[in-house]
């Protein structure tokens, strides 16, 4: 085959920890099996996918996918959900400023679903803005056509501190509880301390955090989750999911 483009899947956390790894599935039937089999090769890139230290894990992701990128000649697109999603963005940062720059060129894509580390104002071509930024304080800027963020304005993962995910007061909170699960084995827990700090200064802020997270990220039908199930908020008339407009998206590069 020739021109084929490789598509990257990286998903989101599982339950996960050092030592302790629940085996990933062997395939993502959502995506691999709707692409043209003839214009695309699809991979799911097995990293840990830890709850903590996610900064290990996702370090680890970024540089399984440098590797594939050094390693091969094809164009690609990159797929990312939740923590898959940071991985990719740090990918992204790598092509735009950092070791990858010479790789920039070959990437056609980058698809993100609850990314934490979405920037304000961002989403993809015709959704309206659902307000407030990725969980990861340390967004991208500068963030170009080619990606696209699906964010549902209820995924605090995506969408923290926007009236929706409970405003600017729990969306620091947000920022503190990820601050926490990204990092390394440092035995100086600082996003925990942080946090732990802001539940004495605003009670109801803390805990209207630690609400959105269980709600919207830890019970399946929560909207961190909703990706594959509703629309987003394109026209009223447009009820594709989101899902499904990155599968066609993906499709019309070849």
């Amino acid at each position: 085959m020739s021109n084929v483009i490789a598509v990257y899947e990286f998903s989101g956390t599982g339950f996960n920890f050092p030592g302790f790894q629940f085996p990933s599935p062997a395939t993502s039937n959502w995506l691999a099996n709707a692409l043209n089999p003839d214009r695309f090769t699809w991979q799911q890139v097995g990293y840990p996918g830890w709850v903590y230290p996610m900064e290990t894990s996702i370090n680890t992701g970024v540089s399984m996918m440098a590797d594939l990128i050094t390693s091969t000649t094809t164009d690609f697109v990159l797929v990312g959900i939740s923590q898959g999603a940071d991985v990719i963005s740090n990918v992204y940062d790598e092509l735009r400023t950092g070791a990858l720059t010479a790789y920039r060129s070959r990437l056609r894509a980058g698809v993100t679903f609850g990314n934490p580390r979405r920037q304000a104002g961002h989403t993809f071509p015709g959704c309206a803005d659902p307000g407030g930024a990725g969980i990861n304080s340390d967004q991208l800027t500068k963030t170009e056509p080619l990606w696209w963020d699906f964010a549902n304005p209820a995924d605090p993962a995506a969408c923290a501190g926007n009236a929706t995910t409970g405003g600017p007061a729990v969306g620091a909170v947000l920022n503190n509880i990820w601050d926490y699960l990204n990092q390394t084995a440092d035995p100086t827990p600082s996003g925990l301390t942080s946090f732990i700090e802001n539940l004495g200064v605003d009670l109801q802020a803390g805990l209207a955090a630690v609400s959105e997270i269980i709600t919207q990220v830890f019970i399946p039908s929560g909207a961190h989750n909703a990706y594959w199930t509703t629309s987003q908020p394109l026209a009223p008339s447009n009820t594709t999911v989101a899902s499904q407009l990155a599968i066609n998206h993906i499709n019309s590069l070849a």
